[in-house]
């Protein structure tokens, strides 16, 4: 067992004893009501769900783009091709 990440067994089990004090809230500290903590949980959530979101439509919306990009290329490419062929052809049977 690593002792500097987990204490000593004997040490671990003497603090279930003590599991009480921990229980008691402390005099002076401020308490935050449930309904603030599980509206902020909600609120993070919903944060990260509409950025998920809009990362995910960005990233379509580039993936998109450069893939007709790289398709006008092609039928560019093959338009050429298929004008050299005609073209030589044409002049093949003169």
């Amino acid at each position: 067992m690593n002792t500097v990440i987990w204490p000593p067994p004997h040490l671990t089990l003497a603090e279930i004893g003590n599991q009480k004090e921990f229980l008691i809230p402390a005099i002076g500290v401020y308490r935050t009501g449930a309904h603030f903590v599980a509206l902020t949980a909600l609120v993070a959530t919903l944060e990260r769900v509409f950025g998920g979101l809009v990362l995910a439509t960005l990233t379509a919306l580039m993936v998109g783009g450069v893939a007709f990009l790289i398709a006008g290329m092609i039928d560019r490419l093959f338009l050429e091709v298929q004008s050299w062929l005609l073209w030589w052809k044409t002049t093949a049977r003169a």
